[in-house]
């Protein structure tokens, strides 16, 4: 106990909640979560508010993003919105992410926007796949080579970002 490395967690705050010596804390602490084992799986440790990303009830939630100093993202994108940032970045109207004209752009839009929609809960590929009348296993292997091909090309990289922080 004490020696593993969690970057967001300050064990001098932790332990100096139970003793200002340090190895009297460490004990202490030891036998506080010690003592807890025996008690019955309690969902307000295993849940949180926020989408799930923060332990305790919403106003606490609230507060501590306020005070976080970093911005709060208030929603999920809808599926429209992230069609609509991705389009504007590539420059086309929505037509462009069937293709059009160009092709091979419009096959990179519809894998940005599949990548974008593989990491938010809020959404699926399913629904993707819908909207724009695509298959859903093609959507995913073209998220997966996008992904591939970012780690290797820089322009495409910051336009993924550019994309993501538009949202």
């Amino acid at each position: 106990m004490g020696e593993t490395t969690i970057p967001w967690l300050h064990m001098e705050a932790v332990l100096g909640r139970f003793s200002e010596e340090k190895m009297k804390a460490i004990e202490l602490l030891k036998s506080f979560t010690q003592d807890g084992d025996g008690e019955c799986r309690r969902d307000d440790f295993h849940s949180g508010s926020h989408q799930g990303q923060i332990l305790g009830d919403d106003a606490f939630a609230e507060r501590a993003l306020n005070s976080s100093g970093l911005p709060v993202a208030i929603k999920s994108p809808t599926l429209a919105e992230i069609i609509d940032v991705v389009c504007t970045e590539y420059d086309v109207d929505r037509a462009g992410l069937d293709g059009g004209e160009n092709v091979r752009q419009g096959a990179e839009m519809r894998a940005m926007v599949a990548w974008i929609v593989q990491d938010l809960e809020s959404l699926t590929l399913t629904a993707l796949a819908a909207e724009l009348g695509r298959d859903l296993s093609a959507l995913s292997r073209a998220a997966g080579r996008l992904r591939q091909r970012m780690a290797k090309d820089a322009l495409l990289k910051i336009k993924a970002e550019n994309i993501t922080r538009s949202l």
